[in-house]
Parts: C-alpha cells; structure tokens; sequence
C-alpha cells in the first residue's frame, strides 16, 4: 500500500474493513432503502461483488472493466521481463503489439503449434517454452488457490502438445488480489523459473509483483468509483 495516492489508500483501507459505500452498507445504514446492483440488478451488491463478480459480468466485461484491470496488471510483467530477457529469449503476451500472430490472435508462435488457447505470457527459447498466466481475482486465499488450480486445469492439453513437440515447458500461474495481495508462493515459483527466463534475484521479483499489486489497487478504485455507471469509456491500459 506504500506510494498509493491517498485517495486510493483511503479506499483500499475502507474496503480491508467492508465500510466503502456500497449498496449493501448503504442499506444497512438507512441511507437507501433497498440495495440493488446498478449494473445487473443483484440484491447483494457487497464489495466483491462490485470488484470481480457482477453477473453482468456481460456489461462489466463486454465493457472491459475487468479485462482493463487484468491487461492493465499484465502489461506491468510483460515489461518488467523484457527489459531483463536474454537476446536468445523471445516474449509474447495477450496485449496488441505483443502478440506471436494477431490473425487468429495467437500469444504461441505458429511455427511451435497451432491452438487457440493464448496464455497471457509466453517466453520461448530455442528448446524450452515457458507460460505464465495472470488472475486477478477477489481478495481472499481461497479465490486465489482456485485460479490458480483453474488455469492449470485449462492448460493441461497445451501443455501435452508443446511437450510432443519437443519443447521443455513450464506453466507457472500468478494471482494478484484485486486489491493488491499475491501468495508468497508465486514470488518462489517466478524465481525458480527466472534463471532460464529473465535472469531476476527473489527480490527483484517481489518487487515486480508489488508494483503490479499497486496497479491492481488503482484500477479497482476506478471499477468501484464507476460502480453506478452504465458506461465505460476507458480506453487506454493503466500504467504507474
């Protein structure tokens, strides 16, 4: 939470303690008689609900509310690896201008195999491949542990192709909190894949995913402040 704007710290502290004014508070206080989801017309609009579950996901999502927030994170590792990657390494992400192929969008070069899964990040090596797929998720260790069993559970067919075609692969998932935590787990696995990838000491790593937390908390603040709009119009990923 260092270095939040205080805006930004305010909400993050006020939503630890679940007295943000969300319709549910809202209600609970007198203020509203009846706590409704602008966006999808759900009766439990708690703060989680705002952040990460609003069954419209179809507006939320269609509108890229969510999407923003995880692109946003990823750009955040996309750029931290590759200033690091060695000059044999290549790096593709699920970002315009990242991509292996764009026609179909594709974050797996072609030439390696055909699929149409696209893991967020992907780093290739003349024998090894490694996939990292992002989650940003509601804030709690059991949401967190569930994305990550998910995404290993998406990718397990991928996975058995990129090893019959002859390549080393690893898959290591990183799940970031939509208001900032990530499991000390993910610092260890990013680390013991970081020698044959992008070369970067535990702390360097810790400190990549801090920043991508603190991104994660910014652009939260922004779902939850447009919570009782219908429109989106964010349109550029958010950077620090």
């Amino acid at each position: 939470m260092y270095g939040l704007p205080e805006k930004q710290l305010s909400f993050l502290l006020r939503a630890g303690c679940d007295t943000l004014p969300t319709p549910m508070n809202l209600a609970r206080c007198n203020i509203i008689t009846s706590p409704v989801c602008t966006l999808c017309h759900c009766t439990q609009p708690t703060t989680n609900h705002i952040l990460t579950g609003c069954s419209i996901a179809s507006i939320a999502l269609d509108q890229g509310r969510y999407t923003w927030r995880h692109d946003s994170v990823l750009q955040v590792l996309v750029r931290n690896f590759k200033k690091d990657l060695p000059p044999c390494y290549e790096i593709y992400a699920d970002l315009p201008g990242h991509q292996a192929s764009v026609s179909p969008p594709s974050t797996i070069p072609p030439h390696i195999t055909s699929t149409l899964s696209r893991p967020d990040l992907v780093v290739v090596s003349t024998d090894s491949i490694t996939l990292l797929e992002l989650s940003v998720v509601t804030n709690t260790e059991h949401h967190r542990l569930a994305a990550r069993n998910r995404k290993g559970d998406r990718y397990g067919s991928l996975l058995t192709d990129l090893q019959q075609a002859g390549c080393s692969v690893n898959l290591v998932t990183i799940e970031v909190g939509c208001l900032g935590h990530f499991m000390p787990q993910t610092v260890s696995k990013l680390s013991d894949v970081s020698p044959t990838v992008c070369h970067l000491p535990k702390n360097t790593i810790r400190c990549i995913l801090q920043q991508a937390a603190r991104v994660a908390i910014s652009c939260s603040y922004r779902i939850f402040n447009s919570r009782a709009s219908t429109t989106w119009d964010v349109v550029n990923l958010f950077t620090c």
